[in-house]
């Protein structure tokens, strides 16, 4: 997904540790990461979630690890741990956005 649409409160299907899991998304912050040489920086977006499985807070770096949004199907799918569910959801989700 893209930076511009991940938002507060959202829940979203989450790539952590190489398993999809449902995370809701508590704040949304601005990190500096420059280096201490000098030779500028820029500044990055660091989202702070919980993960709705193991109810675990978790820094997600990078908005490339936001797969889509979590409907209620595809949370009820992961939290029952049904990996044939969730993979067929997620094919429908990739084919209707293309």
């Amino acid at each position: 997904m893209k930076a511009t649409e991940i938002e507060v409160g959202g829940r979203y299907i989450v790539r952590v540790s190489k398993r999809l899991t449902v995370v809701e998304v508590l704040a949304i912050r601005s990190v500096y990461s420059g280096r201490r040489t000098g030779h500028g920086g820029r500044d990055r977006r660091v989202y702070d979630c919980r993960n709705l499985v193991t109810r675990r807070a978790i820094v997600v770096k990078s908005a490339q690890r936001f797969r889509a949004v979590a409907d209620i199907l595809v949370m009820e799918a992961i939290l029952a741990g049904d990996a044939s569910d969730i993979a067929r959801i997620l094919g429908k989700l990739t084919r209707e956005t293309k």
